[in-house]
């Protein structure tokens, strides 16, 4: 089976599953049970855990990018390919289907999307992956060493999430290590000691499966040293502030959905 056309059959079983109604429901059942136990707080509200499939045809264009290519094939050595918001595994076989002899990981909160990205696993045979049911801030504070590609898949993460996924990823990864980021703002504001995200490339105009975002870019970050002429402490008091706005910000989005959840 050639590459595509067992690409083409991975998305084919994936998006057979999400016309299942009792994939589905054991799904919903697994996000009632997880906002019942923590409660409505920051990122744990029900639309965090919204489901999509981008199209492979979006992701071979931000693979085909030249510097990234290069990098994964060249100059990734023994660190990872891995996904944050893996959910039932699409980019992890895209990534692992398209990249010659790389490792891959998917990371979700979801035990339900995990097993079926397991499922798929065994069913086609596909080697080089692992999938684990875990907080993505707490994976990376872990093994973001060991990552020298991360695709942040935050579209429905709240911004303080998404902020403090890339600050970990920033603290942890190894400099020329690459995020591949579907919201530039947060990204472009955090930076640790010396350290931040620079944009080396915004594939624009790629197609989407949400309805409310049918086209829109996806940004390619590699961590570099900053130019930034300010203090450890400066940098410690703006993150901070920086992190209180968003959290500000959060708070109205968390009591609308919370509003929404009587």
């Amino acid at each position: 089976m050639t590459e595509k056309v067992r690409i083409e059959a991975i998305a084919a079983a994936l998006a057979a599953l999400e016309e299942s109604d009792k994939w589905e429901s054991e799904r919903e059942d697994e996000i009632n049970v997880l906002v019942k136990k923590n409660g409505y707080e920051l990122g744990n509200c029900r639309c965090c855990y919204n489901y999509g499939s981008t199209p492979f045809e979006s992701w071979e264009k931000v693979f085909q990018y030249r510097e990234l290519r290069d990098y994964v094939e060249n100059g990734l050595e023994e660190r990872v390919y891995c996904v944050l918001g893996s959910s039932t595994g699409w980019m992890v076989f895209y990534g692992v289907e398209y990249f010659t002899g790389i490792t891959a990981v998917g990371v979700d909160l979801l035990e339900s999307q995990i097993e079926v990205s397991r499922e798929m696993v065994e069913r086609f045979g596909i080697e080089n992956c692992e999938f684990y049911t875990k907080d993505a801030v707490e994976y990376v504070r872990e093994h973001g060493a060991q990552i020298g590609v991360c695709i942040v898949s935050s579209l429905c993460w709240h911004s303080v999430v998404r902020y403090n996924t890339f600050y970990e990823l920033l603290r942890t990864m190894r400099a020329g290590s690459c995020v591949i980021a579907y919201h530039n703002e947060e990204i472009d504001a955090v930076l640790y000691d010396e350290w931040k995200f620079e944009l080396v490339h915004e594939v624009k105009n790629l197609a989407f499966s949400w309805r409310t975002h049918p086209s829109r870019s996806l940004y390619i970050y590699r961590k570099v040293k900053s130019s930034s002429r300010l203090s450890k402490q400066e940098i410690i008091a703006q993150q901070a502030e920086y992190l209180h706005a968003l959290e500000e910000q959060d708070a109205e989005h968390l009591a609308i959905c919370n509003l929404f959840s009587q």
